[in-house]
């Protein structure tokens, strides 16, 4: 496993909350290791996150965190994300952090949840945010300011790009402009690109394929 990063508001779903926002069984979440259970580049993702956290919880107001936690499928990284969980919970600031994936299965299997639910993303393509859809958005993000999306292979461009304007609507409202992607939040990308692809998209729409001039200007910008 590896790390990329720029830098060196926590929702977990009920019972209710899994019927409600995932439509599947939820497997069986993963638990927490102690930090002294984490190997080299396990620990080195952890302390990242770990001394940004200080830094926010200190009154220092670093800039957003920009990190992928990259690695193959068994390399540990949702036992990272847990762990960091635990830490989060541990310091009393689990309303500052939100973990989320593309998919129900993934979802629960690190407590969090979908994306198109933190994003108040409709399946169905819509031009506007409704009222109460921005109402549910502010409510969503009104402490969180981590996002840890699982599995960002899954992803498309296009998706990502969305998932950025409805956070930044719902973290600073819609008629607010924003700078910083996500609103300013600090977002943590854990995957390999080598896994599931976007689903039910054209392999130019995963976030590692190459820009095209035909590509759509959303597509650009994920």
């Amino acid at each position: 496993m590896s790390i990329q990063s720029e830098h060196p508001k926590s929702f977990e779903l009920s019972n209710n909350e899994v019927q409600e926002n995932t439509p599947f069984t939820p497997e069986s979440a993963l638990n927490p290791v102690d930090v002294s259970a984490l190997d080299q580049e396990q620990y080195r993702a952890f302390d990242v996150i770990c001394q940004h956290l200080d830094l926010t919880l200190s009154g220092h107001s670093p800039q957003p965190l920009r990190m992928i936690m990259y690695g193959a499928g068994g390399t540990g990284k949702s036992r990272v994300i847990q762990t960091v969980t635990k830490m989060f919970r541990e310091r009393g600031v689990s309303l500052l952090l939100i973990k989320a994936a593309y998919t129900g299965i993934a979802a629960s299997l690190i407590k969090g949840k979908m994306t198109h639910y933190i994003g108040q993303i409709s399946f169905q393509e819509m031009e506007k945010t409704s009222k109460e859809t921005r109402k549910k958005l502010e409510e969503i993000w009104k402490h969180a300011t981590y996002l840890i999306i699982d599995g960002y292979s899954t992803i498309s461009k296009v998706f990502l790009a969305r998932l950025s304007r409805s956070i930044s609507k719902g973290v600073h409202g819609p008629d607010t402009d924003i700078n910083h992607s996500f609103g300013g939040i600090s977002v943590i990308l854990c995957g390999d690109l080598h896994q599931f692809p976007p689903v039910a998209m054209k392999i130019e729409d995963a976030l590692f394929h190459f820009i095209q001039a035909f590509d759509s200007p959303e597509s650009k910008l994920g």
